[in-house]
C-alpha cells in the first residue's frame, strides 16, 4: 500500500460514490469549495500493489487561533473489500495516519482530525484507538444522521410518518402554497435572504453568504445542487427554502430556512414533502436529512429540528465519534476551548 495525490475528478468521485451513500463531504466538489475559500486541500488516495484505489481521504487544513489542524471530513472512505478484511483495514488506517501526521507537522498543525462515517461500534472504535486516536472534544461533521429510503410507494412513505406530519401533508391543498426549484445562481440571493433571516430570528451560528454561494456555485456546475422554495399564493412571499446536494443515489438536505406567516402555515413540512417526491421521481434511492441530536440530550440546540426530521419516517445512521490524532502539546489548549464550547452549547 502507498499514498498518492489523485488528480482526476472522475476517478475520485467514482470511488467516493462506490464507497458511501452517507456524505458528500468527501466529494471533489467539497474540496473545490474549500479551495475557493482559501483553504489548503489535498486529494489523497491509498492504492494497493496493483495500483487500485482502495481508500480516499480528502484533507483540508483548518486554520484556527486555538491551533490549526488537518480535517478529513466524513472520511477516510474505504473500499468494500478493504472493510471486509480487518487486518488490511488496520494496516490501511495506520498507513494513512502516519502520512497525515507527517503532513500535519509540515503544516504546523496541532492534530489530525478524522470524522469517519464508519458505523459506531466497539470494533471501529478499537480500530482507531489502536492507531493512536482519541475521541475529539467536539464534532465537526454530523455524527448522527437521519435517512429516508425513497423506494417505497408514496402511500407507504406517508403511512410510516408521524401522524401529525401525515395530517399536514394530506391537507396540503388547504394551505395555498406554490412550489418551485432552481439550479440557477440568479436565485441564490432569494434563498439566502430567507436563510439570513432565519439565522437572525433563531439565533444560531450560520455559514457566511460567501461560503454557501461558493458551495452552490461549485455543486451546480456538476449538476448536483438545487434550491427549493415554498411560496404563498397570496402575496408571493417565500415561506420556506432548502438547498439540496445530490451525490450518487442520495439527496442531502444541507441548508434550510423558513418564516412564519399570520396563518402559521406549516411550509417547512410541505416543502420537505415536495423535495421527497421530486427526488423519488428523479430516481434517487435515499433522502438524507443530515444531522440530528441524540435522544438523551433534550436540551440540544437541534432538538426541535430532530423532531421535525424524524416526523417523516426513516432510519438513524450513527457514525463513529470524531477522532483526533495529537501532533503537538498545544492541542490541549484547543481541547479545553472546544470542551467548554460543547458544554455551553449543550451538544
Amino acid at each position: 500500500m502507498h499514498i498518492q495525490d489523485i488528480s482526476s475528478k472522475e476517478l475520485w468521485n467514482g470511488f467516493v460514490v462506490s464507497a458511501t451513500n452517507d456524505t458528500f463531504h468527501q466529494s471533489w466538489e467539497w474540496g473545490e469549495t474549500n479551495l475557493r475559500r482559501g483553504n489548503r486541500v489535498w486529494y489523497l488516495g491509498l492504492v494497493d500493489e496493483n495500483n487500485h484505489l482502495i481508500a480516499a481521504f480528502l484533507t483540508i487544513k483548518i486554520s484556527a487561533r486555538r491551533g490549526s489542524f488537518l480535517l478529513v471530513p466524513h472520511g477516510p472512505l474505504f473500499s468494500a473489500s478493504l472493510k471486509e478484511n480487518p487486518t488490511h483495514l488496520a494496516t490501511a488506517l495506520k498507513t494513512i495516519s502516519h502520512y497525515l501526521k507527517k503532513l500535519g507537522r509540515d503544516e504546523h498543525c496541532v492534530c489530525v482530525r478524522l470524522a469517519p462515517t464508519l458505523e459506531r461500534n466497539q470494533e471501529n472504535l478499537a480500530l482507531f484507538h489502536s492507531a493512536g486516536y482519541r475521541n475529539a472534544p467536539m464534532f465537526v461533521q454530523s455524527e448522527l444522521s437521519w435517512r429516508l429510503p425513497l423506494t417505497p410507494p408514496e402511500e407507504d412513505l406517508l403511512t410510516n410518518m408521524r401522524k401529525s406530519t401525515r395530517y399536514i401533508l394530506k391537507r396540503s391543498d388547504a394551505y395555498g402554497l406554490s412550489f418551485s426549484s432552481s439550479s440557477s445562481i440568479e436565485d441564490f440571493d432569494r434563498f439566502y435572504a430567507l436563510y439570513a433571516e432565519t439565522v437572525k430570528n433563531q439565533e444560531f451560528v450560520g455559514q457566511s453568504q460567501a461560503f454557501i454561494k461558493e458551495e452552490f456555485s461549485v455543486f451546480v456546475s456538476s449538476g448536483s445542487a438545487r434550491l427549493y422554495f415554498a411560496q404563498s399564493n397570496e402575496g408571493g412571499v417565500d415561506l420556506a427554502t432548502a438547498m439540496i446536494i445530490t451525490q450518487g443515489s442520495t439527496g442531502f438536505y444541507h441548508y434550510g430556512a423558513s418564516r412564519k406567516d399570520e396563518r402559521n402555515t406549516p411550509a417547512p413540512h410541505l416543502l420537505q414533502w415536495n423535495i421527497i417526491k421530486d427526488l423519488k421521481a428523479r430516481g434517487y434511492t435515499y433522502y438524507n436529512f443530515w444531522g440530528i441530536s441524540e435522544d438523551d440530550k433534550p436540551n440540544h440546540p437541534w432538538r426541535g429540528l430532530t423532531v421535525f426530521k424524524k416526523g417523516f419516517g426513516g432510519e438513524e445512521l450513527a457514525y463513529l465519534k470524531t477522532q483526533d490524532l495529537i501532533i503537538s502539546p498545544l492541542y490541549w489548549i484547543g481541547w479545553c476551548i472546544e470542551t467548554l464550547r460543547r458544554i455551553k452549547r449543550h451538544y
